[in-house]
């Protein structure tokens, strides 16, 4: 039996709502220039206007798609689990064979392996199920692996 789970999350996606609104907001206004430039008689102060608010904004467009960080992903596999590392701007690979625990402590998933631990921070999932679902299926491939693994929770240890 081979579980797969492929979670991406958009941790931006607050910051593209308020952006679209006032994008929305910048296009009627810019359309509303357009339109009273067109009825004017003078209307060379209006089209430079309109001019440097479209340049404005693609700028802003240009700045947000190129500012847009990086957002932690796990993907599980049959024989690997990965997830991007934010503190090292990389992509980390872990063999299932490898992981020896897992600890949770909070909205942080600890998977230890024998070199090191490897620290994912699920704080970006909103919903407590789905964090649960993907602690219990990198246990449940660590154990069809052939390992007994030992799962610790330091949030109910007081």
């Amino acid at each position: 039996m081979t579980n797969q789970l492929n979670l991406t999350h958009q941790a931006n996606s607050l910051h593209w709502e308020k952006f679209w609104l006032f994008s929305k907001i910048f296009l009627a206004f810019l359309i509303g220039i357009t339109l009273l430039s067109s009825f004017t008689t003078v209307p060379s102060g209006f089209y430079v206007s309109n001019m440097a608010l479209c340049l404005l904004f693609v700028v802003a467009v240009l700045v947000v798609k190129f500012k847009r960080k990086q957002v932690p992903f796990i993907k599980i596999e049959a024989d690997k689990l990965q997830y991007f590392c934010q503190v090292k701007k990389e992509l980390v690979v872990i063999p299932v064979n490898e992981i020896t625990n897992i600890t949770t402590r909070f909205c942080e998933l600890q998977i230890h392996t024998q070199v090191c631990t490897h620290c994912l921070n699920m704080d970006q999932i909103k919903q407590e199920t789905q964090r649960w679902e993907i602690k219990e299926m990198i246990r449940k491939l660590a154990v069809e692996k052939g390992k007994r693994l030992i799962m610790a929770d330091h949030n109910k240890a007081s």
